[in-house]
């Protein structure tokens, strides 16, 4: 990932409305046959640590309100952008947790979307229906953000991805961070506990 992707990520986390996230997609690793994880360590990649703790803090909340134990690293991790390794098993080693959880930006996007034209039929104009239901709407195009957020749990032990979700937002909008958060961790949290991670 590029700094600057590793800059945006909470900025866009500022600007998102809740109601336009879901979660796209998620893969989990057929192989891994362990139990549940019992802490795990939150990670926001980001350079704006105000933003990045309001996201670790709501993402960890709803975690421990859902059986397990989190950690957000910003105190363990208090240094902006991409942490280097040795810094993070430090980190991992000082909470010690089972498992890490990483949220990144993959890429930000508009999507342009046009609608036909309406209008009502002759017959409809002249009255020689009973009803008239076709409207005049003209023809639109619109364009909407789209945001690509991907999320990564890490197995500690083995030290690899057992689980991956795919998050899609779309049309930012000035919302707090912990609604987005919230959505988010619900959506992913939901589809954890499905696979017996969490």
């Amino acid at each position: 990932m590029t700094p600057q992707k590793s800059a945006q990520l909470l900025a866009v986390l500022l600007l998102v409305s809740c109601a336009g996230t879901k979660l796209v997609d998620h893969w989990r690793d057929p192989n891994w046959k362990g139990s549940a994880y019992k802490k795990v360590l939150m990670i926001g990649v980001s350079e704006q640590p105000n933003v990045r703790k309001a996201f670790e803090d709501e993402f960890a909340k709803n975690i421990k309100e859902r059986g397990a134990d989190a950690i957000p690293s910003y105190n363990l991790l208090p240094e902006v952008g991409k942490a280097d390794r040795a810094r993070v098993i430090a980190a991992v080693e000082q909470a010690k947790a089972d498992a890490v959880m990483i949220t990144r930006l993959v890429k930000r996007e508009n999507v342009v979307k046009s609608t036909k034209s309406t209008a009502p039929t002759p017959e409809e104009l002249y009255g020689l229906t009973d009803s008239f239901k076709t409207r005049y709407e003209p023809s639109s195009t619109t364009t909407e953000t789209v945001v690509i957020l991907e999320t990564k749990l890490w197995d500690v032990k083995t030290q690899t991805p057992v689980w991956t979700g795919t998050s899609e937002v779309t049309n930012p909008s000035p919302k707090r961070v912990e609604e987005l958060t919230d959505s988010l961790s619900k959506a992913m949290i939901a589809s954890l506990r499905e696979s017996g991670m969490l």
